[in-house]
Parts: C-alpha cells; structure tokens; sequence
C-alpha cells in the first residue's frame, strides 16, 4: 500500500501463472497466496477461490472497522469471530453474487465497553466506514453480536 496523497491509497496485487488453472497472489512482504477457479467451475481443490477471497475481503475489513472503533473508544475486546456466506446466483447479467450475509461475534472485556460499542451502533459504523463492503453492490446482510465477558 503506498499513500499517493492526502487520503487517497493506492493497492497493488501481482498474479502469477503457474500452471492448469492455479496462479499464485503477491503483494508486498504478505505470504503468498494459491487461487484458482472453484471446484464447480474446474478448479482444482485445496486453493482459495476468487469467491471466497471476496467474501474474506469484506470480512477483513468489516474486522478492521470494528477494531478501528473499539481502539477509539479504548475498548478491548476478548475474542472475535466471524462468519459470512455469499449467495450466487445467474442473473440476466450474468453470475452475480446476489446477497452475502455477515455474522459476527464479539465479546467485551466487561461490561461498560459492552455499553460502549452498543451505544456507537457498531453495526452502523460498519456500515457506513467499512470501504470494501461499501463498494459491493449486492445486498449484505450484518449482524452483529456483542456481549460482555461476565
């Protein structure tokens, strides 16, 4: 990632080919990645699929988001997870992803950071500052569990 100027990111991904229908992804020091086509489409098994890397990307960064205010709100969390499921479907445009669902679960380390978040409306502010999901123009679906650690 390299800032080109004030607010503005510019991301860069190199692909290379490395035989059938595998390629491998590069992008800075980050371990590299194996891809290919999903099994449904004739891909072999055991490498990550375009679809599920879109789906992790919105989940990453709906994960940075949340951790993004729970730092500004000098909140910590104990544990995170979450889950998220695309749905395709052929459309007169072609395959699209038509919805994708998120779920995710966080608990607090007490009871006043419950507090916290919830009155931030967490699932709002993912909403409006997560910019990946932000771009996607099929519905997606959140839902946000957080509770305290009791």
């Amino acid at each position: 990632m390299a800032q080109v100027r004030p607010n503005s990111y510019q991301y860069e991904v190199e692909l290379l080919w490395v035989g059938g229908k595998v390629g491998l992804l590069k992008s800075g020091d980050a371990p590299e990645l194996s891809v290919a086509p999903p099994i449904e489409f004739g891909g072999p098994a055991g490498k990550w699929a375009p679809e599920e890397l879109f789906i992790s990307s919105i989940q990453s960064c709906m994960m940075g988001t949340f951790l993004y205010f729970t730092e500004k709100l000098k909140v910590n969390i104990q544990s995170y997870a979450s889950t998220a499921k695309g749905i395709m479907n052929m459309t007169p445009a072609g395959l699209r992803f038509t919805q994708i669902d998120v779920y995710i679960n966080a608990k607090t380390d007490n009871e006043q950071s419950h507090e916290k978040l919830i009155s931030i409306n967490m699932k709002e502010k993912i909403e409006k500052y997560c910019p990946v999901s932000a771009a996607v123009s099929c519905p997606i679906n959140l839902t946000i569990n957080i509770t305290p650690n009791q």
